[in-house]
């Protein structure tokens, strides 16, 4: 399928796209710096503006001064540098690269790769769709590369928590695991969104080792005296949550803070099989749901299986969004959330089998009337619009009359229903340009050739008198 792309801003960070990604191979941690500025070596605390580098001398990178940032590793080879970090806007490991010159107390970094926070990202965030990209805008804004400028060494800017997070012996793990370790502001219920998140480090972990070494890196002055903090620790594989540890709450103060312990205890272990039906979300966002059969129940797809299940998907549906019965095995787990620290509910999928029909599988169903119905795509190509734009729509109100967007220029007309017959009639819009111009034209095009139309579950389409997909739409609740 094609995909129809307008460039929009990266979203909140997902635990989920960094389960291949390592904090420190051998899961031991190294000092950055001491109790004074020391000279030897590339090895410390570097801070340039805002920007502070740890360089630990066993290769561990961390970027204490950016929340949407985390370092795990850096290379060096001569005065050619390599740094290695998860950019969590962009949900992936990046990798950058300069030249630096030491002298003293003082750092110059050169960049000779661009920074990714200058690439355009509309055409990275699906790579599993086959079919070409139409991009409509161009974002021309540009950044400062990330590791550039004048670093003096500043060994004092950064504290750190050290610790060990353990797991029961001869308890197992599952493929990809990542330990997490966070550490939070006051926070009591990890699920609430509204938590402030001080410092966060993912490290991906040794079947064979069950007490794993940490260190947090943060700027003191993030940390108040006297003010309470939590650090609270996970084991996470594919989305679905394993082990938790207890919240162990900390108390700011000049100090510092003793080395800490963090149980971990088994979260959850019994598979389910669930019978339900599958819809697909936009490309790179992991909002595939899979909606029990007969309730209203919606369960995020996700697991080592999850591709396999929405490929078979993809393959056996006639028309975008055409709902296929599942049967599912697997766990139901909280996964990290949209938002910052909150959780919605995964089905993580072991394995599944696809059924032909909708036999004995009701849906939450909506009404084609008094629902404002947002395109999703044109024919089979699926449309991705960001922020930026004016994602195309229509709404039918009881008294026969149509109204909607097209992303550019707004639209009215009348329709005409009988049974699940639909036409439309007498359109009229606005006269704007714009540079969503082909993608409009193409939306207009679509609806004035409807014939008839089919609702299953959330999900709109119309068709053209040879029963051909013209146009697909999600529900928007007015």
């Amino acid at each position: 399928m094609k995909q129809y792309a307008v460039p929009f801003a990266a979203l909140c960070f997902s635990g989920l796209a960094l389960l291949g990604c390592s904090d420190n191979d051998n899961n031991q941690p190294s000092s950055a710096g001491s109790d004074s500025n020391s000279t030897d070596g590339i090895a410390g605390v570097w801070q340039s503006d805002q920007q502070v580098l740890v360089l630990e001398a066993n290769g561990d990178l961390y970027l204490p001064a950016d929340t949407n940032l985390q370092g795990l590793r850096w290379e060096q080879q001569e005065d050619n540098f390599t740094f290695h970090y998860l950019d969590n806007r962009e949900k992936k490991v990046t990798e950058a690269t300069a030249s630096g010159q030491q002298q003293d107390d003082l750092l110059t970094l050169t960049p000779t790769t661009s920074s990714p926070s200058n690439l355009k990202e509309a055409n990275s965030e699906n790579t599993e769709e086959s079919g070409s990209d139409i991009n409509e805008e161009t974002d021309n804004a540009s950044s400062s590369p990330l590791f550039s400028g004048d670093y003096q060494r500043a060994n004092l800017a950064v504290a750190h928590i050290s610790g060990t997070a353990t797991r029961p012996q001869n308890s197992e793990l599952p493929d990809n695991a990542v330990l997490t370790v966070a550490l939070l502001d006051n926070q009591i219920d990890t699920s609430d969104p509204t938590a402030q998140l001080i410092s966060k480090r993912l490290i991906r972990l040794d079947e064979d080792k069950t007490d794993v070494p940490f260190r947090l890196y943060y700027l003191p002055e993030d940390l108040k005296t006297d003010h309470e903090y939590q650090i609270i620790s996970q084991i996470v594989a594919d989305g679905g949550l394993f082990y938790q540890s207890d919240a162990v709450t900390l108390k700011g103060n000049k100090q510092g803070f003793a080395d800490i312990i963090l149980p971990l205890n088994e979260v959850m272990t019994d598979s389910e099989t669930l019978r339900g039906a599958i819809t697909r979300g936009k490309p790179g966002q992991h909002r595939d749901i899979f909606t029990l059969c007969n309730s209203d129940q919606q369960l995020l797809i996700r697991g080592p299986q999850s591709g396999d299940l929405l490929s078979a998907y993809d393959n056996a549906i006639r028309y975008p969004q055409q709902p296929r019965v599942a049967i599912v095995s697997g766990l139901v787990r909280k996964v990290p959330g949209q938002q910052a620290d909150s959780t919605e509910t995964a089905l993580i999928v072991e394995s599944f089998e696809l059924e032909t029909g909708m036999d004995n599988c009701q849906l939450p169903t909506a009404e084609l009337i008094n629902t404002r119905w947002q395109l999703t795509h044109l024919g089979e190509d699926r449309i991705i619009l960001g922020n930026s734009a004016h994602v195309p729509t229509l709404t039918f109100n009881a008294e026969g009359n149509v109204k909607g967007h097209g992303s550019c220029n707004s639209l009215s007309g009348n329709y005409l229903l009988d049974d699940h017959q639909l036409a439309l009639s007498d359109l009229a819009t606005t006269r704007k340009a714009c540079s969503t111009s082909v993608i409009e034209d193409l939306f207009f095009k679509a609806i004035k050739a409807s014939d008839h139309f089919r609702i299953d579950g959330e999900w709109l389409t119309l068709f053209d008198e040879k029963d051909e997909p013209l146009a697909s739409f999600q529900t928007v609740y007015l």
